[in-house]
């Protein structure tokens, strides 16, 4: 069989000369050695790593929270992504639940959570977090869950230098109390100096409305302006910074869960955040923050590297100095909706041992002791 790669392409494609893969990585997991590979200039055939993703989070008042963590698997399924953990930045109570409930539905019930247990984001917003944990298993005790600064703590400390990409897609709540976290038994280093060692890219949460380089910044920031304010302060100015969210504004996805199963899991979050709507499609704000941290910019315009301010809820770039940070907003709207509108539909492979199959999960699976291998 021939395989196709293109720049143009995208890796939850067939590979076919009409829609050809974007990287080797993808021709690596379907590849047979008779096979052969029909290259564009300008593609790089290195067979790449799959980012290290931790993805910080307020699920549960936004659907397209959830869409992004079926967009988040659909990338581990396809070798592009090692997803260490899912960290939750509000006090919505079953966010947890609901994230691992979402993880244990695409056959991945042992992802690490941390919740922020800091009272001072007044997040509480709940459409469908509770709804889905009271409704699909999971094994999340609500007020147990481990801490987000020492869990992230943990993770970065055993993680390679320069090896972690960071997606908030929610207020920078959690990002806010891990740079002003001390040296502890974890790591003889404060938060922004482990920071500094081993995250190599951050995707921010700002700039919902769409208005940099100078406006109101948006949701996210509004809810924890003091964070947001430390966040931009403090995140060492060696990493990339990117604000990758604003086109999704008016960049809608989603509507496909309306062909998917009743029962759904993905669905049912859209259907309880999206019942007082005539369909399903919804604003890709977080499904762009993880594009981008996973895929990179080229399906971007991306300013040149400067630095960015909030104050009173305005959020300001300047070019100088040169901070690191940037904006960036989609390039072709259509495209973009497309690629992502694929990755979110993907459905988990059949798994009889994990006893799930094509989503659904057993209700059995409630409740038991998955944790209790893990490095966290």
């Amino acid at each position: 069989m021939d395989f196709h790669l293109a720049p143009t392409g995208f890796d939850t494609a067939d590979g076919t000369a009409d829609r050809p893969y974007r990287t080797i990585s993808a021709v690596a997991l379907v590849a047979q050695p008779v096979d052969t590979l029909a290259a564009c200039l300008g593609v790089n055939l290195a067979v790449t790593a799959p980012t290290k993703l931790i993805f910080d989070t307020d699920i549960g008042n936004d659907c397209d929270d959830a869409g992004t963590l079926a967009l988040i698997h659909a990338f581990i399924d396809r070798g592009e992504v090692d997803l260490l953990a899912v960290m939750i930045s509000t006090r919505v109570l079953t966010g947890a639940a609901c994230a691992d409930a979402i993880n244990t539905y695409y056959r991945r019930p042992d992802i690490p959570i941390g919740v922020g247990k800091t009272a001072d984001n007044t997040q509480t917003l709940d459409d469908y977090a509770t709804y889905i944990a009271q409704r699909y298993p999971h094994d999340i005790v609500p007020g147990q869950e481990p801490d987000a600064v020492k869990l992230y703590r943990q993770i970065l400390a055993a993680q390679p230098d320069h090896s972690v990409v960071i997606a908030v897609v929610g207020p920078a709540t959690n990002i806010g109390h891990l740079l002003d976290s001390p040296p502890d038994e974890v790591s003889p280093l404060d938060g922004v100096a482990l920071v500094a060692q081993k995250v190599k890219f951050y995707s921010a949460g700002g700039n919902g409305r769409a208005n940099l380089p100078s406006g109101e910044a948006g949701w996210n920031y509004k809810w924890d302006l003091a964070a947001a304010a430390n966040e931009l302060k403090k995140m060492p100015t060696t990493i990339p910074f990117v604000f990758a969210g604003g086109s999704g504004l008016t960049l809608f996805t989603g509507g496909g869960y309306e062909q998917k199963p009743e029962g759904h899991i993905i669905r049912v979050c859209y259907e309880q955040h999206q019942r007082r709507k005539t369909n399903l499609a919804r604003c890709s704000w977080d499904q762009l923050r993880v594009w981008y941290a996973v895929r990179g910019g080229d399906n971007f315009d991306t300013s040149p590297p400067g630095d960015v301010t909030v104050v009173d809820d305005n959020i300001r770039y300047s070019p100088t100095p040169n901070r690191n940070r940037c904006y960036a907003y989609v390039k072709d709207k259509a495209l973009a909706a497309a690629q992502l509108e694929e990755l979110m539909m993907h459905e988990p492979e059949v798994d009889q041992n994990a006893g799930i199959a094509g989503g659904q999960v057993e209700a059995g699976l409630r409740g038991d002791d998955r944790r209790a291998d893990r490095r966290w």
